[in-house]
């Protein structure tokens, strides 16, 4: 294989593209390695640092109900209300603060505290919901034969005064939920409970949309003597929990980080709102967030098996997944002293490298544009000289590929011009050849590489013969060259209509066509094709006679004739001239075809050969059993009425037809005239019925085979 001077340039070019593709690429790869590094390290850091603050938000809890057990213990809470308040003005978060304290008389068979009935007292302190936020006392005594509460609420700046708004009303025994009696059992004591998200009890009449979330710590204290002092319950907030996580990010100096952080259970669901406003819904028996919007990779990264694997044996999971193109990475850090709850972090991968990518620009434009000057350098030496040779290469390809429109031949070069106007010649020449030639034929003998020669072969092919009504008579009522224009544009129109279906025009013959099909191009469903091209070229003459073109003139009537027969098809005439065609007597009878259209008012007929091969895909009338001239052998002729999917084509007159055309075979003429009468419309039907009253005046000799000769070409 020789070495092509576009080889050579090209093989440099694309050698030097891999040197300095390689290049820009290893040193783009340690870049993002890098900055890779750099990304994790923050990402690390981040869910570290939100995981602390959670946890420590998390504990703010349980280190209320610790202290204060302790007071308890030691008995600095003569007055319970003065400890409990202190905690809760001390701590923003905390919604209440509550000391359920009995008179424990032992443990029934179940293990759980029993209480005497009397001494059973509740301490409440908390902030009321709301923008005043109130702070409030609330105590629940036994009065009388039940349990009487008593509020007093006053605002945060006067909560060391006596001055208070007090409400009273009835209530339950405290003792007797779940609240305290399982901190209360002695196994429990000195342990602390932490509690799934709840609605706050305290906010039970009001309205859910204003009731107040919390996380509760509870504590059963006992003093040395193990006896029950109390119980400890303290509700915190979990609407900061969610402000303090919203409001972190990944990177803190950009205020648009895409990196997503969220609180979430082991189960997918959320603990903490993406946004402000995100509602709490009840899912079975937990209150999770519900969002309002709800990201892919947030959802992705919530159905993450990673997520569900946390646990404090094994902390932290990682997830990488990819969506819409787009790489996104997503760390969980298992969130201690929780419900099994996890902090996720998870956002695309290329946040930290557009910096890197919009360096890498310049760097990629110079090396760019150092390539550049170098393939231009490359190409000018070789440019004008390979433009020249590629115009012929150009030229010679696109005749192989029998690519014969014309173009200008323009080269600076006075012989390479000369070359390319040589081969505009040649294909001035086919193009002219095309014209006389169905190219289909040369098309055949370029690909088998061989001159035609006289003689031909037997082949079956379908036969197609058109006629324009009356075209004598048209042609003499304008001038010739008005005559010329429409009807070469008639012819065009026929023809394409013709090779839009592969069949091959094999002549004209004044106004009429002659045209093949299985020839020069084999294809066994000819007969289809033929069938189809006979209706399309009544379709799109009778859209070129509505057109502007056709200048107003009344439509022309083409008729056409079908046949399928074996007939020889080659090359004849003289040796110096020679015509591609078709010859034998199935060309002569597609030919006597077209002409009985005459005798029936009919526009397509075809032989019973049509016929049979294409009746699986249309619809026909059989309309005769005729002997052509010259042959005394009888046909069966059929009229080509539409494709079978086209509705309506077998009217009513057209069974009368083929009933009457029954009736005049068996001979009963009277009859089948009298049953054709009923087709005033129909030209076929008035046809036959005329030949029937013709045969009741004079009948016809016996035996009558019902065969009609016809008595011209």
């Amino acid at each position: 294989m020789r070495l092509t001077l576009s080889g050579a340039l090209w093989a440099s070019i694309v050698g030097l593209a891999v040197l300095l593709g390689g290049a820009y690429g290893l040193i783009n790869q340690r870049a993002e390695e890098a900055v890779g590094r750099n990304a994790r390290q923050l990402q690390d850091e981040a869910i570290s640092r939100v995981a602390t603050g959670v946890e420590a938000y998390i504990v703010q809890g349980q280190g209320v109900v610790a202290r204060l057990a302790q007071q308890l213990i030691a008995g600095h809470c003569a007055d319970p209300e003065s400890c409990l308040m202190a905690e809760l003005l001390a701590h923003r978060h905390l919604a209440e603060v509550t000391l359920t304290q009995g008179v424990e008389q032992g443990e029934d068979e179940e293990g759980l505290t029993v209480l005497a009935e009397e001494g059973r007292r509740q301490t409440t302190v908390f902030r009321r919901p709301g923008s005043d936020a109130e702070v409030c006392t609330r105590v629940v005594a036994k009065e009388g034969s039940g349990y009487v509460a008593r509020t007093r609420c006053r605002p945060p700046h006067l909560v060391m005064t006596q001055t208070a708004r007090q409400t009273t009303g009835e209530a339950r025994d405290p003792t007797a939920s779940y609240g305290f009696s399982t901190p209360a059992v002695s196994f429990r004591r000195g342990r602390t409970l932490m509690s799934d998200l709840s609605y706050s009890q305290l906010d039970d009449v009001l309205p859910v949309a204003q009731q107040r979330v919390v996380l509760q710590a509870l504590q059963g204290v006992e003093n040395a003597e193990h006896q029950l002092l109390g119980v400890l319950k303290v509700g915190l907030l979990e609407k900061g929990l969610s402000e303090y996580v919203q409001q972190e990010h990944v990177n803190r100096e950009d205020p648009n980080d895409p990196y997503r952080i969220f609180v979430a259970d082991n189960q997918g669901r959320l603990i903490t709102g993406l946004q402000a406003g995100d509602p709490l819904v009840e899912m079975g028996d937990d209150l999770r967030i519900q969002p309002l919007a709800l990201g892919p990779e947030v959802k992705r990264a919530l159905e993450d098996p990673a997520l569900q694997a946390l646990s404090d044996e094994q902390p932290d999971g990682l997830g990488t997944f990819a969506l819409e193109a787009a790489r996104f990475h997503a760390r969980y850090r298992y969130i201690k002293q929780s419900q099994d709850w996890a902090l996720v972090v998870v956002g695309p991968d290329d946040y930290y490298l557009k910096a890197l990518r919009e360096q890498q620009r310049p760097l990629l434009l110079g090396m760019s544009g150092v390539f550049l000057l170098l393939f231009v350098g490359g190409v000018v030496a070789v440019r004008v000289m390979r433009r020249a040779l590629s115009q012929i290469e150009h030229e010679t390809k696109g005749m192989t590929r029998f690519d014969f429109s014309a173009a200008t031949p323009h080269s600076p070069f006075a012989d390479i011009r000369e070359t390319l106007f040589s081969l505009e010649q040649a294909k001035t020449a086919v193009r002219a050849m095309g014209k006389y030639v169905p190219l289909e034929l040369v098309r055949k003998l370029f690909e088998e590489n061989r001159e035609p020669t006289l003689g031909g072969t037997l082949r079956e092919v379908t036969i197609f013969f058109s006629d324009i009504e009356g075209f004598t008579t048209r042609a003499e009522e304008e001038p010739p060259d008005v005559v010329a224009q429409w009807l070469g544009r008639y012819l065009e129109v026929m023809t394409r209509a013709v090779h839009a279906e592969e069949g091959t025009v094999d002549k004209f013959i004044g106004d009429s066509v002659m045209a093949l099909w299985n020839a020069p191009r084999l294809n066994d469903e000819h007969a289809v094709l033929a069938c189809r091209a006979a209706l399309r070229c009544q379709r799109e003459t009778g859209q070129l006679y509505g057109s502007k073109e056709w200048g107003g003139r009344p439509p022309l009537v083409t008729r056409i004739g079908l046949h399928v027969d074996s007939v020889m098809v080659g090359h004849f005439g003289a040796p110096d001239r020679l015509s591609y065609t078709a010859i034998g007597d199935g060309v002569n009878l597609a030919s006597r075809l077209e002409g009985l259209n005459k005798q029936y008012g009919t526009t397509i007929l075809v032989s019973h050969e049509v016929q049979r091969r294409a009746q699986h895909q249309f619809a026909f009338r059989r309309l005769d059993l005729v002997a052509v001239k010259g042959k005394s052998n009888a046909i069966p002729v059929y009229e080509l009425l539409g494709a079978l999917e086209q509705p309506g084509l077998i009217t009513e007159a057209i069974q009368r037809y083929e009933q009457g055309l029954a009736l005049y075979v068996a001979g009963q003429f009277a009859q089948a005239r009298a049953l054709l009468l009923h087709n005033p419309k129909d030209l076929p039907s008035q046809a036959l019925a005329e030949r029937c009253a013709k045969l009741e005046r004079d009948p016809p000799a016996q035996p009558w085979a019902g065969i009609s000769f016809a008595q011209s070409k």
